[in-house]
């Protein structure tokens, strides 16, 4: 299940996390996680999106359309159906990843018919018996009604399900992120993105050249990141001559547990229930620093959580290395950016049901309404004269033999017409044949013997 021969499998990590992606925007981010060594696969209904995903070898990708449809069109209901009839293949495809893996990462875009049944999915997986988290992307202001208000459903979906942590992505942060990247650059730039700052968590201590003062080990991993209810992580770096103090570790911890970097912004991190701080720094800097204002800033997060389990790492980097933090906080409510897209989806969701609701428009045709010229053409014969009408029944272009043949039904004369007809009915012209035959039908049982 690795992308390609050429990439080489790590397993410096501290969670063995199979990485399971639906739809266009899941199978690209499924290749970026399967770059970064983690076991991954991908499902989709469409067949050429599916069939973009080469970095992945074929037994690793798996089409779900609806009875060989292509896609799903934004449709949640023919998403789901596409899922549900394919329950059996599915659960046959995960069934060797979900026992090599620890947990499964659920990814995929929220907004269209595929990805956005993403907790159907779910609903699927829960003969393998492994906990799932997942990964999704919000749509950006601009998208459609429509797509805001599939995601917004899933989202609400995502919530109820006994899901081990929701991670939720605002595309328009990735927007804004990279401002005039090109189209060919942009989306693989934004996956790695997003992955980049999961797989910094997730690779063990031995990945890197450091020393552990107080380790972060893979079951404080796991803690964490399998808490209930949405969940956000990050990490920034800074350059420091001075010691760390109380004030300056908050102040980073809060801009990003507000939602910094790509994830969904306006979260209350008072609400949350589990927190991992990993602390790297230099030798220099941690020689300046007291261990008292580090167990400082763990009762105050306590304090402001009303009382989050709290994971910490401590790391000694080679000197030079920049000082880095990084968190991840889980179990809270809903951010800000989601009860805004709710609004939004519901505003532009009722302007696009009126649409939906209104009659169609038709045209006053007046007159030319009852016209109907193939009939007016036939009323008459082209001609009378056999070796004329012959010479229409072999004329290269078929609508001037069907108008000849439909202008047969004007002869009284059954013995002229009976050669004419049996010369249509050899025409390669299908309405031709059909028009003779029952031209033919019409003139009685005595004439069809000759």
């Amino acid at each position: 299940m690795k992308p390609s021969d050429d990439k080489i499998k790590d397993f410096r990590k501290r969670l063995k996390i199979g990485v399971v992606g639906l739809g266009q925007c899941g199978g690209n981010l499924a290749i970026e996680f399967a770059n970064k060594g983690y076991d991954a696969f991908a499902l989709n209904t469409s067949f050429s999106d599916l069939k973009s995903l080469d970095e992945l070898p074929k037994e690793s990708r798996l089409h779900v359309g609806l009875n060989g449809r292509s896609g799903a069109g934004r449709d949640l209901n023919l998403g789901k159906q596409s899922l549900l009839s394919n329950r059996d293949r599915i659960l046959s495809s995960l069934n060797a990843l979900a026992k090599d893996s620890d947990l499964f990462l659920l990814v995929a875009g929220l907004g269209g018919g595929t990805g956005s049944n993403l907790p159907t999915l779910v609903e699927i997986m829960r003969p393998l018996n492994i906990p799932c988290s997942v990964l999704v992307t919000l749509p950006s202001e601009s998208e459609s009604s429509l797509t805001k208000v599939n995601a917004i459903q899933a989202v609400n979906t995502l919530f109820k399900q006994n899901l081990n942590s929701v991670i939720l992505i605002d595309n328009q942060k990735i927007l804004d992120l990279f401002p005039g990247v090109s189209l060919s650059e942009y989306y693989s730039r934004a996956n790695d993105a997003v992955i980049k700052a999961f797989d910094e968590f997730n690779s063990a201590d031995h990945a890197y050249k450091i020393r552990s003062i107080r380790g972060f080990d893979s079951e404080d991993f796991r803690k964490v990141f399998s808490s209930r209810g949405l969940l956000i992580y990050g990490s920034s770096n800074f350059t420091l001559t001075e010691p760390l103090t109380e004030d300056f570790l908050l102040e980073q911890l809060k801009e990003l547990w507000k939602g910094g970097g790509l994830f969904a912004s306006g979260y209350d991190y008072t609400t949350a229930a589990v927190i991992a701080l990993i602390l790297y720094a230099p030798k220099s800097i941690l020689e300046a620093t007291s261990a008292e204002m580090f167990e400082q800033v763990n009762r105050t997060l306590k304090n402001l959580t009303k009382g989050a389990a709290i994971y910490t790492g401590i790391y000694e980097l080679e000197e030079g290395r920049p000082t880095r933090i990084s968190t991840m906080i889980g179990k809270m409510n809903f951010p800000d950016r989601v009860v805004n897209l709710l609004s939004q989806a519901s505003i532009e969701g009722q302007g696009l049901a009126e649409k939906v609701r209104k009659s169609r428009p038709s045209l006053d045709l007046g007159e030319i309404e009852q016209m109907d010229f193939f009939t007016i053409l036939s009323q008459e014969p082209l001609t009378n004269d056999m070796d004329s009408l012959i010479e229409s029944l072999e004329d290269d272009d078929p609508d001037v033999r069907l108008r000849t043949v439909l202008s047969l039904n004007t002869i009284g004369d059954n013995d002229r017409l009976h050669p004419l007809l049996m010369k249509a009915l050899k025409d390669n012209d299908n309405r031709i044949v059909v028009e003779a035959a029952k031209i033919l039908g019409n003139m009685g049982n005595s004439q069809v013997a000759e």
